[in-house]
């Protein structure tokens, strides 16, 4: 939660914006974090993409997507803070 924003159309890897803020904090946090982390953060990606892919990935809108999460991935969310 405490990362900068990741490139602006959120497609940079870090092998293609290997200096980009974002993406060396967020792999930061995979390295840092343990494997109860890992998959609480998993788990929370898979019920993303899962339950809320048009707001948050196809067509990207932060208030929909905040809100799509908290009404269907709130426990995953609760594992992950």
């Amino acid at each position: 939660n405490n990362c900068p924003s990741m490139t602006l159309d959120g497609s940079g890897n870090t092998q293609s914006c290997p200096s980009d803020p974002g993406l060396v904090c967020v792999q930061g946090c995979f390295t840092d974090t343990s494997q109860a982390g890992n998959d609480a953060y998993f788990a929370l990606s898979d019920c993303v993409q899962t339950n809320c892919e048009d707001p948050c990935y196809t067509n990207y809108d932060q208030t929909a997507c905040g809100t799509c999460q908290q009404n269907n991935c709130s426990s995953e969310l609760q594992a992950c803070q």
